[in-house]
């Protein structure tokens, strides 16, 4: 069980990995704010596949020790706290994407309007 939850974990890891370069290092993304955000709730799926994997990781560690709730607390999976982390980043690399937009919004906004008409 530990070995499948460690080959979870470093597949969490790598898709971390990969998740950071291509949406927060790669300075080319900033062109198309719109476009990303498209590919970020894309990303949100398989962000989904990985918590369904880990659910099952976790309920089937709950049935091996539903006796012995003291070998559950011990045995805690690597996994999870992987998958955590990875949706934590994932919401605020959204957030952080969502502001973006807006903002590359308003300074549109402020260089197409006439001065008068813009509704700050």
């Amino acid at each position: 069980m530990k070995g499948s939850s460690n080959s979870l974990s470093k597949k969490i890891k790598s898709f971390e990995k990969r998740y950071l370069e291509n949406y927060l290092k790669d300075k080319q993304r900033l062109e198309d704010c719109a476009e990303t955000l498209e590919e970020l709730f894309k990303r949100s799926k398989a962000i989904h596949e990985i918590r369904s994997k880990v659910t099952l990781y976790k309920e089937f560690l709950k049935l091996l020790y539903e006796d012995d709730a003291v070998k559950l607390e011990n045995n805690p999976l690597s996994c999870t706290k992987d998958y955590n982390q990875l949706q934590e980043v994932h919401n605020m690399t959204l957030k952080l994407w969502k502001i973006l937009a807006y903002w590359k919004k308003r300074k549109t906004m402020c260089y197409t309007t006439p001065f008068i008409e813009l509704d700050l």
